[in-house]
């Protein structure tokens, strides 16, 4: 989370007083953790499409 609070600070300095993106680190990691269980579900539904395209191929 170091990376995360220097980019904040960066920001932060940046604009001046009034930081672009108003969020604690928590908000931010729930961003994450939604992005994360986004990536996996994607990935497991590629998975049952793929398998399920070279079953019925195998099939035929």
């Amino acid at each position: 989370m170091k990376r995360a609070e220097q980019y904040h600070v960066m920001i932060v300095s940046s604009t001046g007083d009034k930081p672009v993106f108003n969020m604690g680190p928590g908000l931010l990691r729930l961003i994450i953790f939604i992005f994360i269980l986004v990536i996996i579900a994607l990935a497991v539904l590629a998975y049952l499409v793929l398998d399920a395209y070279r079953v019925e191929h195998e099939l035929r």
